[in-house]
């Protein structure tokens, strides 16, 4: 093997690992829920989380095995319109706003999916003299648009759980509560910064979508920025002091 094919044998392998890992964190992220918790939908312009499990799935079906395994068998043709999203040119999509009524598939087989979807990438990936930069571009294409979505599961099951008068915890990894104590903080403080041209955007040296492109200057007003996120009892302390309306003031 020449530096060559050894160099290229070691960016294919740095891109499975990638690839399962971030696969494998979606699925982390609901390992201490139920199906019932993966099934909420807490408002007409968000997701289950079940349904985000299985659109990322379809993404690296539609768009990647599809296009280049000829001998693939789609895992269930109904997908297809279920777990689209805003793609038109692929085809119908199921109405977003009653993803939540999707109770079918249920959780356990849209966790099937994703096995299968993903030992099929795997076994496109192992085969090197199939890769492309055509894969590799839309494995990291599916790989950024997984994470971002991600971000959307972690969002409505914090906001599902805050609305529920049981209370639940979610918990990290480690199947501890996600909460510190307020001795466990820093001291908060704003770091001043002075009106400069900076620099934002993508320069192109990694992944980035369109819309972070291309890199450019703008002029930015003096601002201060906290040294650390907030608490959530100092965010219900500021809210109760700044927001929340003064006793009797809704009665004038």
């Amino acid at each position: 093997m020449n530096f060559t094919s050894a160099a290229k044998h070691e960016e294919i392998a740095s891109l499975i690992n990638r690839y399962h890992a971030i696969r494998q964190h979606s699925v982390t992220l609901i390992a201490k829920l139920s199906a019932e918790d993966c099934q909420l939908q807490a408002m007409a312009d968000v997701s289950p989380s079940k349904w985000h499990l299985a659109h990322t799935t379809w993404f690296f079906e539609t768009f990647l095995l599809t296009q280049q395994q000829t001998q693939y068998q789609v895992f269930d043709n109904a997908f297809k319109v279920l777990f689209n999203s805003y793609y038109n040119g692929i085809g119908e999509q199921y109405s977003r706003a009653n993803r939540g009524a999707l109770s079918r598939p249920t959780l356990a087989k849209v966790l099937d999916y994703r096995r299968y979807v993903d030992n099929a990438v795997s076994e496109l990936l192992n085969h090197s003299n199939q890769i492309s930069k055509a894969i590799t571009d839309i494995i990291e294409l599916g790989l950024n648009h997984e994470q971002q979505h991600q971000e959307l599961m972690l969002m409505d099951i914090k906001y599902n759980f805050s609305i529920n008068p049981l209370f639940p915890r979610y918990y990290d990894k480690n199947n501890n509560p996600v909460a510190v104590s307020q001795s466990q903080v820093s001291e908060l403080n704003f770091v001043p910064f002075a009106q400069q041209i900076i620099d934002i955007g993508a320069d192109g040296g990694e992944f980035s979508y369109d819309n972070e492109r291309p890199k450019h200057q703008v002029f930015s007003q003096p601002f201060r920025f906290s040294n650390r996120l907030i608490t959530n009892g100092e965010y219900l302390c500021l809210y109760t002091k700044w927001w929340l309306p003064k006793p009797g003031a809704l009665a004038k």
